[in-house]
């Protein structure tokens, strides 16, 4: 959990830095361990998906099932990339 807590300091520090404000609601957010089932990254190339890929399943409360795999599989950068370029719709 150290890891979590962690990061979390590191979003709020940054969040201060460049927006002078408390990071907002950042006491509702709650920090999960992984599980053996978490999904793992299995190249050097794929964080930034993997991050999108977490932070749009929890979004939704659906669970974490995907894999590498399915990362390259289901287009997932092109799927993000639209979801960018029409405002969160894809």
């Amino acid at each position: 959990m150290n890891y979590l807590e962690g990061i979390m300091n590191y979003l709020k520090d940054e969040w201060r830095a460049k927006k002078d404000s408390q990071l907002p609601e950042s006491d509702r957010w709650k920090l999960v361990n992984n599980t053996d089932d978490t999904p793992q990254q299995e190249n050097d190339f794929d964080c930034g998906v993997f991050i999108c890929m977490f932070a749009e399943i929890l979004s939704y409360g659906r669970p974490l099932s995907f894999s590498q795999h399915d990362v390259t599989r289901l287009r997932c950068r092109e799927r993000i990339a639209l979801s960018i370029m029409n405002g969160g719709d894809y």
